[in-house]
């Protein structure tokens, strides 16, 4: 997937003055056929003209993303590479008959889907429930980052003590380590119920919900906001893993 899909279809909607994805097809010129239930959706060009469906069975987000798959196959050019329009894509190999051809298929079908979900995910509603622009999440980062660093220093010396044996000066290492970690966790954990209390949702089932769509969409809007330029790295406010569950 390329910004300037994205960008495009931006500007295609500022310029039909809507965001619905029917109506925005429908500025496009292309031309709604219901395909009945057997397929999930498609579009094609029939005498120079547009046409496009979605499984009436879908609905709500889930709809809007199948609408603006099928627009960003437009937007993309897709229509216009050889073979695309020789029937739906395959869903394995012996359809074109070359895993080549099925690699280029699948590919043209992860841009169409990273498209949608950008454009039925507000940037803004993502951003915001990530705590992209929060101190709290970003020194949380920090935090984390740093306990990580510990925890691996603490495993690799802990290996090092049941491989070899210990000193009792080695021991008194590793028990400073455990006192480190100790305090590192602490700190995450108030960090962690600052985030909590703020109401900042970070993640990933968090946001699917708040947005009404799968979490597939939500990784597919993450590496849209990727293509954005946006750092979006996710916060997991994690489990505390028992590092010194070998030392009694």
């Amino acid at each position: 997937m390329k910004l300037e899909y994205l960008k495009r279809m931006d500007q295609i909607a500022r310029k039909a003055g809507t965001r619905e994805p029917d109506d925005i097809l429908d500025y496009m010129g292309c031309v709604f056929i219901d395909p009945g239930v057997s397929i999930d959706g498609f579009v094609t060009r029939r005498k120079g003209i547009i046409l496009y469906g979605v499984n009436q069975n879908i609905t709500g987000k889930k709809c809007d993303f199948a609408v603006m798959h099928e627009g960003f196959h437009i937007v993309c050019g897709h229509l216009r590479l050889p073979g695309f329009l020789k029937g739906a894509a395959p869903t394995h190999i012996d359809a074109f008959g070359s895993f080549a051809d099925y690699k280029w298929v699948a590919s043209t079908e992860r841009d169409a889907d990273i498209g949608a979900a950008d454009f039925i995910c507000d940037t803004q509603d993502v951003l915001d429930m990530m705590g992209y622009d929060s101190a709290d999440v970003a020194a949380f980062r920090k935090s984390l980052a740093s306990f990580e660093q510990h925890e691996r220093d603490y495993r690799q010396h802990l290996g090092i003590v049941m491989n070899n044996g210990s000193s009792e000066k080695r021991i008194l290492r590793m028990k400073a380590y455990q006192n480190e970690l100790g305090r590192l966790y602490e700190e995450l954990q108030e960090q962690a119920n600052d985030i909590m209390n703020s109401g900042i949702c970070l993640s990933k089932a968090d946001i699917a919900r708040e947005l009404g769509v799968p979490e597939y969409i939500v990784d597919y809007k993450m590496e849209a906001l990727a293509l954005r330029k946006y750092d979006v790295e996710t916060v997991e406010l994690p489990t505390f893993d028992k590092v010194f569950s070998r030392w009694n």
